[in-house]
């Protein structure tokens, strides 16, 4: 019924430019029964559970109202499963579970985690986080679990500020990643 797996090119195929390459394949289809008008849900086989599951939000939890978007969130699912040897690959992500936004999660360590810093060192802290560190992963649109060194890397080299501002940028989101780690909210 579903035209959706898992597919591996073949090694004997000689016309394919990316020999043994897993790749996700998917459908965008409509569902006439859903919401008012209708909505678009995505179809594709989840190689983590082995099943065919759908997606009906996108990842900023609103519905597939058109074909357009349905497909644009299709070739978004598909490019972060290819590049999951750089950057994990996380269903959670596009179903609407689990998995916090960087932006969110800050915003709840400042609220949340800050609580036992002398007040003058929370000011300070709060400043670099929402003035440094929120604008350059906002644009991102990445979850927590998918922050790699590489993206730490150019968020140093990113703020044209002294060494030490930088330093102690990193430092205040070094401790934001740790309090995370304690919630729960990415792995270690």
């Amino acid at each position: 019924m579903f035209d959706c797996k898992l597919t591996v090119n073949q090694p004997h195929d000689k016309n394919s430019p990316r020999k043994g390459v897993i790749c996700l394949s998917g459908y965008v289809a409509f569902e006439p029964q859903r919401g008012a008008n209708g909505r678009y849900v995505i179809w594709f086989y989840n190689p983590e559970t082995k099943r065919t599951e759908p997606i009906r939000r996108n990842t900023n939890g609103e519905f597939l109202y058109t074909k357009g978007m349905a497909e644009r969130l299709l070739s978004v699912v598909q490019a972060d499963f290819e590049r999951r040897h750089v950057v994990p690959f996380k269903l959670s992500k596009y179903k609407g579970t689990g998995g916090t936004d960087v932006a969110s999660f800050i915003n709840e360590y400042v609220d949340k985690g800050m609580r036992h810093m002398k007040p003058g060192s929370r000011k300070a802290a709060t400043s670099r986080l929402k003035n440094w560190v929120i604008p350059f992963f906002k644009p991102m649109n990445i979850l927590l679990h998918e922050i790699t060194i590489g993206r730490l890397i150019d968020l140093a080299n990113h703020p044209p500020l002294s060494f030490k501002t930088r330093k102690n940028i990193l430092y205040d989101f070094k401790a934001c990643l740790e309090y995370a780690v304690v919630k729960e909210k990415i792995p270690f």
